[in-house]
């Protein structure tokens, strides 16, 4: 049975406990107290809004404060609770997360378009749920009951969800395409070698860095990709004849050779649902 300390976890303390009470017994629906929702335009039957509407809403606000809720009590929450939709600018890798009591994985990505964008972190399942569903930079995609918080970005709760409701536009090269001056772009290949993390020292001195090798092959072609940070984490979930995209990388020329390079600001995923992209590797 839900209790009220459920709710209050789930919704990360946005209600009061009366409100959080309200909700157990099933009196109130979360986020819909009143009925009302964050919208594109007043007199629109959408329940969605887009991140320019977002932004403008945003802004909008007395000191650019989130302190109101519209369709929770003033004094109960600091978030909106909202749905977007929009194209899916950028997608960051998946990496662990500490807080405490707390430990899972999270990643980050960046809702709208150029120039009129906002950053959202996926927690857990939800952050899962972007590689094995591959939602691809470029998509538009439908992000419904995120919470909008006092910093003015989105995160998800308990009852968030995305899904894809147009593909990408955005071209994605096969390794036989690639000419070695191509940067930020993405890639699909088949894994033909991999090889472990290794770690080694930042050119600042900061610490280490992990660096990771892999051939990736298309019916014609080879290259080798060189991963960094991040991106070579995620290689660890890797094996040969898996299909992966890349997003977001760079072409670069070694003497005669061309290779991948990939770095944190890069999104690595290996999908069932990319099997299809390519018929075979050699």
């Amino acid at each position: 049975m839900t209790t009220a300390e459920d709710v209050l976890e789930d919704l990360s303390g946005m209600v009061s406990r009366d409100t959080a009470s309200r909700i157990a017994s099933g009196e109130i629906e979360a986020g819909k107290e009143d009925g009302s929702q964050v919208q594109a335009h007043s007199s629109s039957q959408q329940d969605f809004i887009d991140v320019a509407g977002l932004l403008e809403f945003i802004n909008s606000k007395p000191n650019k404060s989130l302190s109101k809720s519209l369709f929770l009590p003033q004094e109960a929450v600091s978030d909106y609770i909202i749905t977007v939709k929009d194209m899916l600018y950028r997608v960051f890798n998946q990496v662990e997360y500490d807080y405490g009591a707390r430990k899972g994985v999270k990643r980050e990505i960046v809702l709208g378009r150029e120039g009129k964008t906002i950053k959202m972190t996926l927690f857990d399942n939800l952050s899962k749920l972007v590689d094995t569903e591959a939602l691809e930079r470029g998509d538009t995609v439908l992000v419904r009951n995120a919470a909008l918080t006092q910093s003015g970005e989105l995160k998800s709760i308990k009852g968030t969800f995305i899904s894809k409701m147009a593909p990408s536009p955005l071209p994605v090269y096969m390794i036989s395409e690639l000419r070695g001056y191509e940067k930020n772009i993405d890639v699909i290949g088949k894994v033909i070698e991999i090889y472990p993390i290794k770690y080694v020292n930042r050119l600042d001195g900061a610490g280490q860095v992990g660096v990771a090798n892999c051939v990736l092959g298309d019916p014609s072609s080879t290259i080798k990709a060189v991963f960094w940070g991040s991106s070579a984490s995620a290689t660890a979930n890797l094996n040969a004849n898996d299909i992966i995209k890349i997003e977001f990388c760079s072409v670069r020329s070694q003497g005669d050779e061309k290779e991948l390079y990939i770095t944190d600001s890069s999104r690595v995923f290996s999908s069932k649902l990319l099997a299809k992209r390519i018929k075979s590797a050699p």
